[in-house]
């Protein structure tokens, strides 16, 4: 690619003037309402799992000092673990102000809608201003934005620091010697600590920086550097008193391939995965698909006849289809720009680059596709809407865009019913809120007893829910000494979803809660 037609790739999409600071900033308010309305609604009923409980009570015992971590959470179902604690870390600080899960569950959401204020202004520049506020605002209500910026979880938070380096690095190709080329290295060092899937954003923001990274003043270059050592002290330590134990954890369960199911042909749902992210197709989480796996062939399905969760509806329908004539429009406007031009442009070429490096680490590591193993592309893939809208905007006449304009308010809204509907649907049923109303039922029901630490028995029906989780609650959201056994005989509850038959004693809140006599 030459410099000329990589310059005149890049003029191609920038369009209009650039907003007034105050202008800007009131773009900026709105794209952060918008997107921390959507996401803080689901405060309640998003769920809380095994990680949810795992991280919480990992971050109560930091607070606490109890424990100081030296390594990440676990990594998918083996013996290794992220080779850093900047998670852990991060979901501490929120309970140095509230100590409940809703102040993680609360900071990972508002956290979620910076990520898409950052995203928005990294479009603005190489974009244009009306394309990347558009693009914004479809970011804001996007299902696939949301409800991975709902809860406390590792590739939940993901996201944010791929925005961040993305900006980073459009900043130094325009200026090699901007303060942002001391942030991008520690920006990619620190994505190991949140999933191993950080090789995929690396590919696609060393794509943009380009060759403004030969020319990096070495003053940046040096404290950059010290910052990405000091965030790997902690593996250093730990790796050194383990004798490299979980690097060699690491690389067993992933080059070695120890352990696990093996899905050779899995790679091939990324792509999908990548088209998925520019629709309303949330069949993966109405489905549950994070739980053991997503059925494909039954998405295709319920794709068209919708599902128990989201039953088939011609305004759905409608949105669906909006948002599927925005993505087929989008790749369009994208691939007939780069035939024309002869160059797929810096951004055609980071996402290329990060679609081909999660391609080829799922079929190196031979295993099935889940929604968050291709959740760090997303920031690249809603590339091709930016894209759109800035080839509309150029339009001498104005119709082309508000064309477009009315078919992204369609998928807007789409996208927060979407959103909503799954939440309050399939994640409630083992939300925060059945926790809230739930446990406090058990504790009175044991000191009604006489007997306020237990033991309880409680039976999950229909229900991906573990005694570990509630245990968790108790002990550290409420403080109570109860103690959960599946042995009990003298109190025994179980626990179903409210859409099965409504047991005795029952409690509403997306499951219920029935006394067994």
């Amino acid at each position: 690619m030459t410099a000329v037609a990589e310059r005149a790739s890049e003029a191609a999409w920038s369009t209009g003037p650039a907003l007034s600071r105050r202008a800007a900033i009131v773009a900026g308010v709105v794209v952060f309402v918008v997107a921390a309305v959507i996401r803080v609604a689901l405060l309640r009923t998003a769920r809380f799992g095994g990680d949810e409980a795992l991280f919480f009570q990992i971050a109560t015992g930091i607070v606490d000092g109890e424990s100081w971590p030296l390594l990440g959470t676990q990594i998918t179902d083996g013996a290794a673990r992220l080779p850093g604690p900047t998670f852990l870390y991060l979901m501490a600080m929120p309970l140095l102000v509230w100590r409940a899960p809703e102040a993680q569950f609360l900071f990972v959401e508002l956290l979620g809608a910076v990520t898409v204020v950052v995203q928005w202004h990294a479009l603005r520049r190489p974009f244009g201003e009306r394309a990347a506020w558009v693009t914004g605002l479809l970011v804001a209500c996007s299902p696939w934005s949301a409800l991975y910026a709902d809860r406390t979880w590792n590739p939940n938070v993901l996201p944010f620091f791929v925005a961040v380096a993305l900006l980073a690095a459009g900043r130094v190709r325009a200026d090699p010697a901007s303060r942002w080329a001391v942030a991008l290295g520690p920006l990619l060092a620190v994505m190991p600590h949140l999933h191993m899937a950080a090789p995929v954003a690396w590919a696609g923001v060393l794509v943009v920086a380009g060759p403004a990274l030969r020319r990096i003043p070495r003053r940046h270059v040096v404290v950059g550097l010290g910052l990405v050592a000091a965030l790997y002290v902690p593996l250093a330590v730990h790796e050194l008193q383990t004798g490299f134990a979980n690097v060699r954890l690491i690389v067993a369960e992933t080059v070695g391939r120890q352990g696990g199911e093996r899905h050779p042909w899995g790679f091939v749902w990324v792509p999908v995965y990548a088209l998925r992210f520019l629709t309303l197709d949330v069949t993966y989480h109405e489905l549950s698909g994070y739980w053991g796996g997503p059925d494909e062939l039954r998405s295709l399905q319920a794709l068209w006849q919708g599902t128990a969760a989201r039953p088939f509806h011609p305004l759905r329908a409608l949105a669906l289809g909006a948002s599927l004539v925005l993505a087929l429009a989008s790749i369009i406007v994208v691939v007939r720009g780069a035939w024309r031009a002869r160059t797929v442009g810096v951004y055609g070429a980071a996402f290329g680059a990060a679609l081909a490096v999660n391609t080829l680490l799922m079929g190196a590591a031979a295993k099935q596709v889940f929604g968050h193993y291709v959740s760090c592309l997303y920031p690249f893939v809603v590339l091709v809407w930016a894209a759109l809208f800035a080839r509309l905007a150029s339009r001498p006449a104005p119709w082309a865009f508000v064309g477009g304009v009315l078919v992204a308010v369609v998928v807007a809204v789409g996208g927060v019913e979407a959103t909503w509907s799954v939440s309050r649907r399939v994640d409630a049923k083992i939300g925060l809120g059945v926790h809230r109303c739930v446990a406090p039922v058990l504790v009175n029901a044991a000191r009604a007893q006489g007997t306020p630490a237990g033991p309880v028995r409680l039976e999950f029906r229909g229900l991906h829910s573990s005694t570990f989780d509630w245990q968790v609650f108790l002990r550290h959201a409420l403080s109570s000494p109860l103690r959960l056994d599946t042995r009990a005989r003298e109190l025994r509850f179980a626990l179903q979803p409210a859409s099965l038959r409504r047991p005795a004693d029952a409690r509403d809140d997306g499951a219920r809660l029935g006394r067994l006599r």
